[in-house]
């Protein structure tokens, strides 16, 4: 006994096939023409307005402002003093607003307060020293 499906797949089988060969002769027969396709219009252009370079120091020229061995000393310093107290907050004030941290111990940057003072929070647990 053949079932149900059997015969519908061959059903449509058979109907795929004749419909294949309809195809097949109206594309190869000599009256046939494929319909003509106009060109595309044309599209039209958007200008758009790219955010300016992003700058440090809110200077427009790209090299950084200079910055002496002893104010480098004395910026390291505080951090150094901020790190020691094992607080998250002190050690995340010391980063500006617009501070991006590139952490050592985890691969997430840092682009906010709260996301710094969230990975100073493990950070220091490790009682690190400058």
């Amino acid at each position: 006994m053949i079932s149900t499906s059997a015969v519908l797949r061959r059903t449509v089988g058979n109907a795929l096939k004749k419909e294949c060969r309809l195809l097949s002769t109206v594309a190869t027969s000599a009256t046939f023409q494929a319909p003509t396709v106009s060109a595309p219009k044309a599209i039209p252009s958007f200008k758009i307005e790219l955010p300016q370079k992003r700058t440090f120091f809110g200077s427009s020229s790209t090299a950084a402002p200079a910055i002496s061995d002893s104010e480098v000393t004395g910026l390291f310093n505080l951090w150094n003093d901020a790190l020691a107290t094992l607080d998250p907050d002190t050690v995340a004030k010391r980063y500006a607003k617009t501070s991006v941290l590139l952490p050592t111990v985890s691969d997430i940057p840092r682009t906010d307060y709260d996301s710094i003072k969230s990975y100073f929070v493990d950070f220091l647990q490790k009682k690190p020293q400058g």
